[in-house]
């Protein structure tokens, strides 16, 4: 019989752009899905380079996007919104690879396995890189192991800064509701900042709340910073962050471990 999630209620902190799939999946397998973004996806600060771009990336070789909001950021701002046929656009991931193909730019290298910037790496295409230009499109202070590593290996790499992640803005009120008894039994994280953001929201309210809860997390990176927050059950990690694999180590828990024999936090005082 196929795992259910009858009875459970699953945190999704995903930006509420993102988290329609994998909460119609919660649904459809009989469970709650309880929307509490804790990251919001914002334009970057400076982002009028872009209305001179297009004259620009003729210029060079790679475009390299790191996700898909890279891709939605760029192309609703971009003027002219096209890339020339000489610059050959790299996605990081199948959902960066799909939004750009909806954009209409053809996707000459993606990692067949794997999200990250290490899968890429890996990648025949990557390896010889001796002066070319590379431009990465990225959110504002993101991880330097791409750009250095291609740099190592001859590109010439520059950075567009095309988004900001964001604390979404709630009261105490409209968290206080979440972390009510028997309001959640489950949270799912796909970022270190969405648990990272999560941890301070909860922590206006009862610092030691999280702790209490099981956690499923999007990758072995994230694992890190759960470790720090000392969580009272080993928390999950999938496979990647995408909906199926996240989908897929909810059913996993749901089916070993479920609601009934999950330990709550104890009520708000």
């Amino acid at each position: 019989m196929p795992a259910s999630l009858k009875n459970c209620r699953v945190l999704v902190t995903r930006p509420a752009h993102q988290a329609e799939t994998f909460c119609l999946s919660i649904v459809q397998a009989g469970g709650s899905a309880v929307r509490f973004p804790t990251l919001e996806i914002c334009p970057a600060k400076n982002s009028a380079f872009l209305s001179n771009l297009p004259d620009k990336l003729e210029d060079f070789d790679y475009a390299i996007f790191i996700s898909a909001n890279a891709v939605e950021q760029t192309f609703n701002r971009l003027v002219g919104n096209k890339f020339p046929g000489s610059v050959s656009c790299v996605a990081v991931g199948n959902k960066t690879a799909l939004a750009l193909r909806h954009h209409g730019q053809p996707v000459a290298i993606a990692p067949k396995t794997g999200y990250t910037s290490e899968a890429l790496l890996a990648r025949p295409e990557m390896q010889l890189m001796q002066n070319k230009k590379v431009i990465i499109f990225r959110g504002e202070g993101g991880r330097e192991l791409l750009a250095q590593t291609l740099q190592k290996r001859g590109a010439i790499v520059k950075y567009a800064e095309v988004y900001r992640r964001c604390l979404p803005e709630y009261t105490n009120d409209q968290i206080r509701k979440v972390m009510e008894k028997d309001a959640v039994n489950v949270i799912t994280i796909t970022s270190t900042e969405s648990l990272n953001n999560l941890a301070s929201l909860f922590a206006r309210i009862d610092g030691n709340y999280l702790r209490g809860l099981p956690i499923i997390l999007g990758s072995g990176r994230i694992l890190d910073s759960a470790q720090q927050l000392d969580f009272n059950q080993p928390p999950i990690v999938a496979h990647d962050p995408s909906d199926e694999a996240m989908f897929e180590a909810l059913l996993s828990w749901a089916k070993t471990v479920g609601v009934k024999n999950t330990i709550k936090p104890k009520k708000l005082s």
